[in-house]
């Protein structure tokens, strides 16, 4: 008999021996959490070791848990979520513009994000 003050176990050891496709479709069901994503520009005298990136970075930003938890979440996450903003922000983020909302916090964030951005096979500009 367990004693009272045990508590029950929070992990589900048996999961890995569901079937694929319902393992898959919980990574899916995990997927659905919205975020805002609150980006800012750094003081003028910050900047990245080699001065080539614009110097924006994230608020309280948070790398979807599914991408570290295995292969197949992280598999499942990629196929949902997209890294986004790689040169315009000093670490870029996993976002889906479906299910997250980006916020430019003051107008030194707009001016960096209203810029055309030169990549080797194309120009690119953030709606």
């Amino acid at each position: 008999m367990a004693h009272p003050n045990d508590a029950p176990d929070p992990n589900f050891h048996l999961f890995l021996n569901l079937p694929i496709e319902l393992q898959i479709n919980i990574w899916k069901s995990a997927l659905t959490v919205p975020q805002i994503i609150r980006i800012k520009s750094l003081p003028k005298d910050i900047t990245d070791s080699e001065n080539t990136r614009p110097r924006c970075v994230t608020e309280a930003y948070q790398v979807p848990h599914l991408l570290h938890v295995c292969r197949r979440s992280r598999d499942t996450a990629l196929q949902f979520y997209r890294l986004s903003f790689e040169r315009r922000l000093l670490q870029p983020v996993y976002l889906n513009p479906r299910l997250h909302e980006v916020i430019l916090i003051g107008w030194d964030a707009v001016h960096n994000f209203s810029k055309p951005m030169s990549y080797p096979d194309r120009e690119y500009v953030i709606p």
